[in-house]
């Protein structure tokens, strides 16, 4: 497999896109996790 890259938004958007149902599930129900009495959940 060989990547091109152009510029570092390149890599900033493909990191965001690969992490981004990481991200959206720890920002989420991350509180809750945690602490289930400060959640609005």
């Amino acid at each position: 497999m060989t990547l091109a890259v152009t510029t570092d938004w390149d890599i900033v958007q493909a990191l965001h896109a690969g992490y981004r149902d990481a991200v959206v599930e720890q920002a989420t129900l991350g509180l809750w996790r945690r602490d289930k009495a400060q959640s609005a959940r």
